[in-house]
């Protein structure tokens, strides 16, 4: 699997709060001091962690891009639903 980081202008916990409320069919979990985002199966989906090196963001979110197998394509689906909940908080 590969993953894709973008940053985000809010708080972790204001971002988890719209994924939460915007993606069906996922569950969390605290981990680390992050929050993992999994499908049903248990399959990785993305990391959204505290993020404080990078000029104005907040939060470091972490989505899955690829997957080994074409059986795991929903897994990159559900990530990009996870990325587009937050894409309005990116910081370039």
């Amino acid at each position: 699997m590969s993953f894709r980081t973008i940053y985000l202008d809010l708080e972790k916990e204001d971002a988890h709060d719209l994924i939460t409320q915007s993606v069906d069919g996922i569950q969390s979990k605290k981990a680390n001091g992050s929050i993992e985002y999994r499908d049903l199966g248990g399959m990785l989906l993305a990391i959204l962690s505290d993020e404080g090196s990078k000029h104005g963001a907040q939060a470091k979110l972490r989505y899955q891009t690829s997957v080994i197998m074409p059986l795991l394509a929903h897994g990159r689906v559900k990530a990009r639903e996870i990325r587009d909940a937050v894409d309005n908080h990116r910081v370039n």
